[in-house]
């Protein structure tokens, strides 16, 4: 949708009682100058994403989200308000608000602040936790009338009702140490009863773990999670000594596997061989792994480091990869034999088998393997779609949906296991 020449965006969803969902990050909004009631009586709305808003030219927020009364979170760091002259009822009957974070340029006209109607609470900024484990600068918080009128404002949550007393461990579930306790480390110790978080699963020698962090909630005078961890015995393989061979042309030999199949000629360029100042060091990693589509093709290397010249894996190759190779600063993931390919070169992914749908919004952002937002192509309300790969892009999951898009797992529904 195409609002690049929008001036007015009042009333706009005014009561869509029935909305759950809203992303709206792709609007241009840089020439409108009315937002009233744009979100009044929005009364089930649960996630706004109006985070790319430019409201520089906006001259009235009169009961912008006035009604909406199940809306716990809101961003308004990117808000410019210098321009606008009427907020009266800006936050009216959204008493569900527990998060809220306010830019710089959110600027409420002096002695106006209660006009807002933001609701009564008292607010703690976050410090250097999260909206979901807040460490405050300040534990006594403010009123909400003291937010509206400070200069820097920032992220504030309200004020949670209880101070955690607790021990800073936890008992993690797993199957194969009924005693496995993790101490928590001191930047995410929370500082209130609720707070959760998420802390490194412990690593057993000779062990596999089948996820990679697990959730901790803070209670009345314990840690505690209901995530549990599988340890997989590996079967130990020594490494053997690695010793240089002269460069290989993959097409004159016969492919033994589909790995060894894929790896193709490139130029050969004859280079020095230097042995490397720093000695590698090679773990289990056991993922499967996909060379970036937007790549024409990525470099073999070998177990020191250094070009295997004349080889390459062809962009959108998929593999699984049992070992993984620090030199230095630098990580490799294995192909096939003395292979090895760059880390940053590839994706993580997971094969699966889902059938997924999208939100009750107005759109669903698609992203390339970068996570780089689609300009030609987004995903409608409620489509259904089928993904066969679960990515990990930029530390986050996405449910692939073709060689090249990607959907967030948060913006979508599983409808079959």
């Amino acid at each position: 949708m195409d609002t690049s020449q929008v001036t007015d965006m009042s009333q706009m969803f005014l009561n869509c009682r029935s909305l759950k969902n809203l992303d709206l990050k792709s609007f241009q909004t840089n020439q409108v100058n009315d937002m009233s009631q744009m979100f009044g009586g929005c009364s089930d709305l649960r996630m706004l994403n109006i985070t790319n808003f430019d409201t520089s030219r906006v001259t009235n927020m009169n009961g912008m989200f006035s009604g909406c009364e199940t809306l716990e979170k809101l961003d308004l760091s990117n808000f410019d308000t210098t321009n606008v002259k009427h907020m009266t009822n800006m936050f009216e009957n959204s008493d569900a608000l527990k998060s809220l974070n306010l830019g710089d340029k959110f600027i409420v006209p002096k002695d106006k602040e209660e006009d807002l109607k933001l609701v009564d609470k008292v607010w703690v900024n976050i410090g250097n936790g999260t909206e979901d484990n807040p460490k405050p600068d300040d534990k006594n918080g403010v009123t909400s009338v003291e937010l509206l009128s400070m200069a820097n404002k920032g992220n504030w949550v309200a004020k949670p009702e209880k101070e955690y007393q607790g021990p800073f461990t936890v008992k993690i579930p797993n199957n194969i140490d009924d005693e496995l306790t993790v101490e928590i480390p001191t930047a995410v110790q929370p500082e209130y009863v609720g707070s959760t978080f998420e802390i490194d699963v412990p690593q057993k020698d000779g062990y596999v773990a089948d996820k990679k962090t697990v959730a901790i909630i803070a209670m009345v005078d314990k840690l505690m999670t209901e995530d549990k961890v599988t340890y997989t015995a590996l079967e130990k393989t020594p490494v053997k000594n690695q010793r240089k061979v002269e460069p290989t042309h993959y097409q004159s030999v016969q492919p033994l596997s589909a790995v060894q199949s894929a790896i193709k000629a490139a130029p050969v360029v004859e280079t020095e061989v230097v042995k490397p100042a720093v000695k590698g060091t090679v773990t289990d990693f056991m993922n499967y792994v996909t060379v970036y589509p937007d790549l024409e093709s990525a470099q073999v290397y070998d177990i020191n480091g250094l070009k295997a010249q004349g080889r390459i894996l062809d962009k959108n190759y998929s593999w699984f990869s049992d070992k993984a190779l620090k030199i230095g600063d630098q990580k490799y993931y294995h192909v096939l034999n003395h292979d090895w390919i760059k880390a940053e070169d590839v994706y993580i992914y997971r094969e699966i088998d889902k059938t997924v749908r999208t939100k009750d919004v107005l759109m669903t952002t698609l992203v390339d393997s970068r996570t780089k937002a689609s300009d030609v192509r987004a995903l409608g309300s409620l489509m259904i779609l089928k993904s066969k790969k679960l990515a990990l892009l930029n530390n986050h999951k996405y449910y692939q949906i073709t060689a090249n898009e990607f959907v967030d797992v948060d913006k979508v529904d599983v409808i079959d296991a």
